[in-house]
């Protein structure tokens, strides 16, 4: 069987420890120019890498940028995603014309929406719908919607898909 990968944490890690430096002599051919050169140092054995302190106590890198010192030493990444969802809950979509007629009075159409960086629908997929145009009506709603974006397992915005949305057409 598989290992299977640690599950995301919302706990800080902590940042990872920072070796002691063992240093040399500059050359004798002159001085050694360190400007912008950063170095932290603490009493790990070695550098672990990543995000790093004096005070870090995790004996492996760390990658996630939201580590605190006296987070959990080693914890698995935190992570900050989310899928994209709608900014409204209720949508007002015109019930189908070529429905008018019929004596249907509740229609539901499963969706799912790809949303762009800037919360705008860039593809709506029709997962279920009822026959007589609620499909095409679904559509037309859902990408006239503005949508809260994606954000990446870092917390960055990013374009992404929305968990599954039910539309549902109601009518007296």
């Amino acid at each position: 069987m598989a290992a299977r990968p640690p599950r995301p944490s919302r706990v800080p890690p902590a940042p990872a420890q920072a070796g002691r430096v063992i240093a040399q002599a500059p050359a004798p051919a002159g001085p050694a120019d360190l400007t912008g050169f950063d170095l932290v140092v603490g009493q790990g054995e070695s550098y672990a890498g990543g995000y790093s302190s004096a005070q870090g106590t995790s004996k492996n890198a760390v990658a996630d940028p939201n580590a605190k010192i006296g987070g959990a030493p080693d914890a698995p990444i935190s992570h900050l995603s989310r899928p994209a969802s709608p900014l409204r809950r209720d949508w007002a979509c015109p019930w189908p014309d070529e429905m008018q007629d019929s004596q249907v009075r509740y229609a539901k159409v499963t969706i799912r929406v790809s949303v762009t960086r800037d919360g705008a629908a860039s593809k709506v997929e029709v997962l279920e719908a009822p026959p007589g145009g609620f499909a095409e009506a679904a559509r037309h709603c859902a990408e006239r919607e503005r949508y809260q974006v994606a954000f990446d397992v870092q917390g960055r915005p990013a374009a992404g898909d929305t968990r599954l949305i039910n539309v549902n057409f109601h009518r007296g």
